[in-house]
C-alpha cells in the first residue's frame, strides 16, 4: 500500500513482510531525505511495525549533518517506536557503499544489507516468522511534536495555483479525522476534521520567505476547508524578526480573516526571547478572538469549547 511519493522517494507498506519499504528513486537534499524518513517513522508508527527497508540503489553519500540528525533525532524515535531491524538494498557505487556502512554500523537496532531488495525481503520476512506481529493499528492521536496522518495517505497536491506541489492528502478521507498536508522539517500543517481545526505545528528557526510560505499553506489549507479555528504550535518555534512580525499582523491576518478564520489559539514557545516576538504579533492581531497556552491540549480545548458557547449562545 503506498503511503508517501515524491520525485526522491516512496514509501509503502509491505503486509506481506509487515515492513516499511523505503525506495530512493534520486539521491535527495537534506529536506527531502528528513521528510521522507519522518513520514516514514509516521508510517512505521502507525502499522506498529518492527522492519524497515531502505532501498539505496540510488543513493550516493550521506551528509554529515544529516548522518548526526539520522543517529541522533531519527534513529532514538525509530526505536522507542519499536524499530528491531532495518535491512538495506545496497547503494550503486563502492564509495556509497562504504559511506551507508560506517553509518548503518553506529545504528544501534540490528541491520543487514544485501544486493537485491528481494534478498532483502526474504530477510525480514524470515525474521517476522518468529515474531508475533500486532493485529490491530494505533489509533491516531494529537501530539505536540509530530501529529499522525491517516491510513494509507497518498501524497497529492493541495489544490492552489500560487504554493508548491509538496503538500498531499487522505486518498480516503473518512478513513480518520487527521489529514496531513504539509510534512517538512520546520513545518506541519494539518487538518483535524472531527474539530474541523487547521493545525500548524513550526520547528526550529525561520524567516523570510520560508515562513511566509509556510504561513501561505497554513492560509490555503483554511480557505480549502473552511475552518474557522486554528491552532498554532510555537513550542519549538524560534524569534522572529520585526518584518516577519508585520507582515503576520499586517498582511497574513486580513487575509485569513477574510478567508472566515474566527479564532487562534496559539501554544507559546518555550524559549522567552520567541514569546516576546509571539506576544508582540498577538497585539496587533485584528478580526480574530486569540488565546495563548502552554500546551495543545489546553489550546484543543479551548477551541471547542468556545465553539459550543457560540453555538449555544
Amino acid at each position: 500500500m503506498l503511503y508517501f511519493s515524491s520525485e526522491y522517494a516512496t514509501i509503502a507498506w509491505n503486509t506481506e513482510i509487515s515492513a516499511v519499504e523505503l525506495v530512493w528513486l534520486q539521491n535527495p537534499s537534506s529536506e527531502a531525505l528528513r521528510t521522507a524518513l519522518s513520514a516514514g517513522l509516521e508510517l512505521l508508527r502507525m502499522k506498529r511495525g518492527q522492519f524497515w527497508l531502505t532501498d539505496l540503489t540510488h543513493f550516493k553519500l550521506i551528509e554529515i549533518d544529516d548522518q548526526e540528525w539520522g543517529l541522533n533525532v531519527w534513529t532514538p524515535q525509530a526505536i522507542a517506536i519499536g524499530l528491531k531491524k532495518l535491512a538495506t538494498v545496497q547503494p550503486g557505487t563502492a564509495l556509497s557503499r562504504i559511506n551507508s556502512k560506517e553509518y548503518f554500523k553506529k545504528s544501534t537496532y540490528e541491520s543487514a544489507a544485501f544486493p537485491s531488495i528481494d534478498e532483502a525481503r526474504q530477510w525480514l520476512k524470515m525474521t517476522n516468522q518468529h515474531i508475533a506481529t500486532p493485529s490491530a493499528e494505533i489509533t491516531p492521536r494529537t501530539t505536540r511534536t509530530v501529529p499522525n496522518p491517516a491510513p494509507h495517505q497518498v501524497f497529492a497536491p493541495l489544490p492552489t495555483k500560487s504554493l508548491p506541489t509538496k503538500s498531499f492528502s487522505s486518498s480516503s478521507p473518512s478513513a480518520s479525522v487527521i489529514q496531513y498536508f504539509v510534512l517538512e522539517p520546520h513545518l506541519k500543517v494539518w487538518w483535524d476534521e472531527e474539530k474541523r481545526t487547521v493545525h500548524a505545528d513550526f520547528t526550529g528557526f525561520a524567516k523570510g520567505e520560508k515562513l511566509r510560505n509556510g504561513l501561505d499553506h497554513v492560509l490555503n489549507l483554511i480557505r480549502t476547508k473552511n475552518a474557522r479555528l486554528y491552532l498554532p504550535n510555537l513550542r519549538e518555534f524560534a524569534p522572529t524578526d520585526k518584518a516577519d512580525q508585520e507582515w503576520f499582523y499586517a498582511d497574513w491576518m486580513p487575509r485569513a480573516v477574510k478567508a472566515g478564520l474566527k479564532r487562534m489559539a496559539v501554544v507559546m514557545p518555550e524559549k522567552v526571547v520567541a514569546q516576546m516576538s509571539v506576544r508582540n504579533v498577538m497585539e496587533n492581531v485584528q478580526g480574530v478572538e486569540t488565546m495563548t497556552f502552554s500546551n495543545e491540549r489546553q489550546a484543543s480545548d479551548w477551541l471547542t469549547f468556545r465553539a459550543l458557547q457560540v453555538a449555544y449562545a
